[in-house]
């Protein structure tokens, strides 16, 4: 079947004037824009628990004391990532007296994990991981992704 436009026999068809263009154009670029935005599951900032999976990553970085170089003295620190299967944002907390942010489009979190703890991940780097735990920001040095996760547990698969 097709799809046909009938005009009224009385009235012509006119072109758009310009505004006409800019709001229709306007509309098609939020409606391209909602499908992207929609998709990210957002996610509360600690004390509510999460579940994230993704990769597990591991990256020798520039730690104490400076955190900026390692050949300029820096010590080198095995730092953990999650690379998400998903995009995820972090809703913005407004009853916090600290900084919680919205952040979208999330695609990479680091991980706050014990240092007794972290022999057990070595076998999952590269490998696909579940985490749970909580969301804070990651506003010091030390962190290098806005929002990081205290892991309370995790497994393989």
């Amino acid at each position: 079947m097709q799809n046909v436009i009938e005009a009224h026999p009385r009235q012509a068809l006119r072109p758009l004037s310009p505004q006409q263009v800019l709001t229709g154009s306007s509309l098609i670029l939020a409606l391209l824009w909602l499908p992207a935005s929609a998709s990210a599951r957002c996610l509360p900032w600690e004390p509510d628990p999460v579940t994230l999976v993704g990769e597990l990553e591991m990256r020798e970085l520039p730690g104490p004391p400076s955190y900026r170089n390692i050949a300029k003295g820096d010590f080198a620190e095995p730092v953990y990532f999650v690379r998400l299967e998903e995009a995820v944002c972090v809703s913005e907390d407004l009853e916090s007296s600290l900084p919680r942010k919205s952040h979208h489009g999330m695609t990479e979190i680091q991980l706050s994990i014990p240092k007794e703890r972290r022999s057990s991940l070595t076998p999952l780097v590269g490998k696909r991981i579940r985490l749970s735990g909580t969301l804070f920001s990651g506003s010091t040095g030390y962190y290098r992704t806005p929002v990081a996760i205290r892991v309370t547990s995790f497994r393989g698969g």
